[in-house]
């Protein structure tokens, strides 16, 4: 083999050589490369994993924090217990919007003649009575209890009056009628615990038996019912003649504190009795 043959064998030896160390070379890279991402692979997995068993832990943690710790709901307010005299049926309220309760009753007694009062105030009056006769004071009982058919002649009466005398219209005289006249089944002199004293006018409040009434009537019991001064609170114009007997304590704690029955009951829902 002369030199220019071995020279090209040798070429080619050196080409195969380097061929195979390429192979190699690219082998080698290839199997580092999978073992790197198969690397990779397996840590991203266990973050993966360990991020999943931390968030199991603390859901595990939170649970079990939640269920073993109870909230208070919110405090429910209780209500304000009644006062126990709001129903006192000394205290009952019928007026123009509270009609007299269905399971109301009358014992009544008669007093002065004709005229009729419950039990409860029976003896107060007669007491009453005693006493302004004894002081030459002139009262008697124009008016007491009334049945609802009563009251109702007597509204009808009065709205006939005022169409027949004064030229009202039918609807002017039954509006001006309910300002001193209650209708049917919502008059306080249902209750037997109403009084009309003497000549039932405007008058009355002239004379010396209204002012003995006014310093004397609550220590038997007695209030005058509708003042002027208390309209907006009672809806009734004021009749000085109309008393209204509520027992000697309640009387003197309404006149006392200058407070109709409506406001009287009214305070004492604001300041109830203790227990």
């Amino acid at each position: 083999m002369n030199k220019a043959e071995r020279e090209r064998s040798r070429l080619q030896r050196e080409q195969i050589r380097r061929r195979n160390l390429r192979i190699i070379k690219l082998l080698g890279i290839g199997v580092l490369v999978i073992i790197a991402v198969s690397l990779f692979a397996s840590a991203l997995s266990g973050f993966v994993s360990s991020s999943e068993d931390q968030n199991s832990s603390s859901g595990q943690l939170n649970i079990s924090i939640a269920s073993s710790v109870s909230v208070a709901p919110d405090p429910t307010p209780l209500p304000e217990p009644e006062d126990p005299r709001l129903s006192d049926p000394l205290l009952v309220l019928v007026n123009s919007e509270n009609p007299l309760p269905e399971n109301w009753q009358v014992t009544p007694k008669t007093i002065a003649g004709e005229e009729q009062v419950d039990q409860q105030a029976y003896e107060d009056l007669t007491a009453l009575l005693a006493a302004a006769s004894e002081s030459e004071v002139t009262l008697w009982i124009a008016s007491s209890y009334r049945s609802v058919d009563l009251q109702q002649e007597i509204l009808d009466r009065a709205v006939q009056n005022r169409i027949s005398q004064e030229g009202m219209t039918e609807e002017e005289a039954l509006e001006d009628a309910l300002r001193t006249i209650n209708r049917p089944g919502y008059s306080e002199h249902h209750t037997g615990l109403a009084v009309d004293f003497n000549d039932v006018s405007d008058d009355f409040e002239e004379t010396e038996a209204y002012r003995w009434l006014e310093e004397h009537a609550a220590e038997y019991g007695f209030v005058q019912r509708y003042k002027k001064s208390k309209v907006k609170s009672t809806g009734i114009d004021n009749e000085s003649w109309h008393y209204r007997y509520v027992g000697k304590e309640y009387a003197q704690e309404m006149e006392r504190l200058d407070l109709c029955l409506e406001e009287y009951r009214d305070y004492l829902k604001s300041h109830p009795k203790s227990a």
